[in-house]
């Protein structure tokens, strides 16, 4: 998909970058500026597999000029939404055309890029993002979700607790009603608790507003409201608990049941540290500790 909308695939942008790290960007203490074909020669002599036509277009999306600036102010705090994002562009283009890279700039985009591709993502905004490429991104969020949601479920089997994951129809827990799908529903059979776990693998948050908006996706009343969607399952299954542990082939299904809910990520997130939260948060690493300790 990148290749068929900017002309390079990440294998050369990232490819570039560690190129550039040794770009001789001093002649004799001063700047050395070149042009483009310079800097794609100079590529192109380590990356034998990409061709002149991939490295150029790979090295202008990494290129910082007056064009890529725009004549507004530059709004730091907007870090996710706005395409001019310094740190992401190590070299830098003059007025007459003439290109320099920075080698410290070129080590530090080279991290974020490593770092975002490790969260199955861009360190570009949406609105810059051509579609193709971000419903390939989405398609691979999506992904990463519901694989989060397989450890899960093994995670729980693997500690020998009763369980389903995956669950959409009420029926299947003798419900009249399901307000969304389970993601895992255990049983904790010693202290007859339900657990309804609900997976989430949401991006990394860097910015102020990104954390921010990150929180209300969680706590907020949006189109998300994550929190919100749990409790309505958890209200749910409380109108006939006995189905839910009849449905996990619980021994003894009926008697009282407490049935909870908790949210599962994959790494600490800023909403599981919102005072008076509704529903507890948990880890993946961490899970299996917490359903015990707050049963």
């Amino acid at each position: 998909a990148l290749r068929a909308s900017l002309g390079f695939d990440l294998w050369t942008l990232t490819g570039v970058l560690f190129s550039l790290r040794a770009w001789p960007s001093l002649i004799q203490g001063r700047i050395r500026w070149a042009t483009m074909e310079d800097i794609v020669e100079f590529c192109g002599e380590q990356l034998a597999d990409a061709t002149s036509a991939e490295l150029l277009a790979a090295t202008k999306h990494l290129v910082l000029n007056q064009a890529v600036l725009g004549k507004g102010p530059l709004e730091h705090w907007e870090q996710e939404r706005r395409p001019a994002r310094l740190a992401t562009r190590p070299i830098v283009q003059r007025h007459d055309g003439l290109v320099t890279a920075m080698p410290w700039a070129v080590e530090m985009a080279l991290r974020i890029y490593a770092h975002y591709l490790g969260d199955g993502r861009l360190p570009w905004p949406s609105s810059a993002t051509p579609l193709g490429v971000q419903t390939a991104i989405d398609r691979y969020r999506e992904g990463r979700n519901n694989h989060l949601e397989r450890e899960l479920f093994d995670a729980v089997i693997g500690a020998d607790y009763r369980a389903r994951r995956n669950i959409k129809k009420p029926r299947v827990l003798a419900l009249e009603r399901l307000s969304g799908e389970i993601d895992v529903l255990a049983a904790d059979e010693d202290q007859r608790v339900l657990w309804i776990l609900e997976a989430k693998d949401p991006q990394e948050a860097f910015s102020g507003r990104q954390i921010a908006d990150s929180v209300r996706d969680f706590h907020g009343d949006g189109s998300k409201r994550y929190v919100r969607r749990l409790l309505s399952k958890v209200d749910d299954v409380e109108q006939n608990p006995t189905g839910g542990a009849d449905a996990l082939h619980v021994p003894n299904p009926d008697g009282p049941w407490k049935v909870r809910g908790m949210i599962v990520t994959r790494r600490p997130i800023a909403a599981a540290y919102v005072p008076d939260s509704k529903v507890p948060f948990s880890t993946l690493k961490h899970v299996l500790r917490d359903m015990h300790s707050l049963r």
